[in-house]
């Protein structure tokens, strides 16, 4: 990928600000994919990096640690920052795509800030620590710090070159209350279907059905009663070869039908 200085980063980082506050992002479609119009400087992490030459590596293993934040899970400042221009609406997931530097003596990062809220609330209702949601409290996490176990939202924002990014809300915790779903909106009775669940197409499926008035699991055909295996609603189960041979098992009694004639009885012989 192609290179630049730290002064044409500075220029477009501070063009990119300046347009984000007049402008929304706009996206072109080219061929069967669609891109941004302009170019966007995505960035990256790393804690360590092996083979570092000119900020650039060779392999993706190269990289320790990749990822979109600056700090690992105990709140410390990963030693490498890596910069991705392009036209795309993601990010690159390949670290050998990012020009890499040291963020060692970075002064720009004493103003990156975390926070987190243990608020259970939607996203949509949580605003951000600048401007919070109503009732929701937003509490600072320190540099070094690991996120508390307490915390449901982290809110992620830091500073480069004195450009300040908007505050990424992260879900942390694993809670779910009657705000996301309402009680009794989650049965077992509702969660039950009368329709049929197929896995495969043609006669290639195994099916559960909720919808047939004797089978409930077949496999082998897509109507029940040619499916070389299927169970009926009262227990019993068939397996048929597809000729003239099958197994039933009903009831307390094993038959073994060969030319569609019972050879073989075992349990209830009366």
């Amino acid at each position: 990928m192609a290179k630049i200085s730290e002064t044409e980063l500075q220029k477009r980082l501070k063009k990119l600000e300046k347009e984000a506050n007049t402008t929304s992002a706009m996206v072109e479609r080219v061929g069967d994919q669609y891109q941004y119009t302009q170019t966007y400087i995505y960035i990256a992490y790393a804690s360590a990096l092996a083979n570092l030459s000119n900020g650039s590596i060779t392999n993706q293993s190269d990289a320790t640690t990749f990822q979109y934040e600056p700090y690992d899970a105990s709140g410390n400042l990963l030693a490498y920052r890596g910069y991705f221009l392009s036209k795309s609406v993601y990010a690159s997931g390949d670290p050998t795509d990012y020009t890499w530097e040291s963020t060692s003596g970075d002064v720009g990062f004493t103003s990156s800030e975390r926070q987190y809220t243990t608020s259970k609330g939607l996203e949509s209702t949580l605003g951000t620590p600048t401007k919070p949601g109503s009732g929701v409290t937003w509490t600072v996490i320190n540099p070094g710090t690991a996120v508390p176990a307490s915390a449901v939202w982290l809110a992620v924002r830091h500073t480069i070159n004195d450009i300040t990014s908007n505050w990424v809300i992260i879900p942390y915790g694993t809670y779910v209350d009657t705000t996301i779903i309402a009680d009794d909106a989650v049965t077992g009775a509702k969660i039950s279907s009368s329709t049929t669940i197929t896995a495969g197409t043609g006669n290639n499926v195994g099916v559960l059905d909720g919808a047939d008035s004797t089978y409930r699991i077949y496999a082998g055909h897509a109507t029940p009663a040619s499916a070389p295996f299927r169970v009926k609603q009262d227990g019993t189960v068939i397996i048929d070869s597809g000729g003239t041979s099958k197994l039933v098992l009903e009831d307390d009694v094993i038959k073994v039908f060969n030319n569609n004639v019972l050879r073989v009885k075992l349990g209830n012989l009366s």
